[in-house]
């Protein structure tokens, strides 16, 4: 009775460890392809690859642009996805931070990340409204209009 109460909590403990491995394959920035680095140089000249992994299908590349640390991420047929990093509100436009002041007056501003693709750019704000974690995106150039 001990072993099998043994067993199963063996086989318990295994399935639990199984179960919450991490998707995420770590890629040395000297193995991405050509493709990859080359794209990375093109929108981003200058960049320095700092590390990479391929999460959920997702091939994330952290690089080092424009005193920034931001994540380009390409699907599996190395086509580019979107491009995201942190921003401080003074960064941001002043259309984007009125069309905000629209939606949320006086908000209360906890994070802002802007996230670039190839439909254009946005910002995803993280606002406190009501004690809650509220995300808000704002297209740039709907902002402008």
């Amino acid at each position: 009775m001990k072993f099998k109460t043994l067993f199963l909590s063996l086989l318990a403990t295994a399935v639990l460890f199984s179960a919450c491995k991490d998707d995420n394959d770590d890629i040395s920035p000297d193995d991405l392809s050509a493709n990859i680095k080359s794209a990375i140089q093109t929108m981003y000249p200058n960049a320095r690859i700092t590390e990479a992994d391929n999460e959920h299908g997702v091939l994330e590349v952290d690089i080092w642009h424009e005193n920034k640390q931001k994540e380009v991420r390409f699907n599996a047929l190395e086509e580019w996805i979107e491009t995201e990093y942190d921003v401080l509100q003074q960064e941001v436009p002043a259309t984007v931070l009125e069309a905000l002041a629209t939606q949320y007056p006086n908000p209360v501003i906890d994070d802002i990340d802007c996230y670039e693709t190839p439909e254009g750019k946005y910002y995803r704000f993280e606002i406190i409204v009501n004690n809650r974690e509220v995300k808000v995106n704002i297209q740039e150039n709907t902002a402008a209009a």
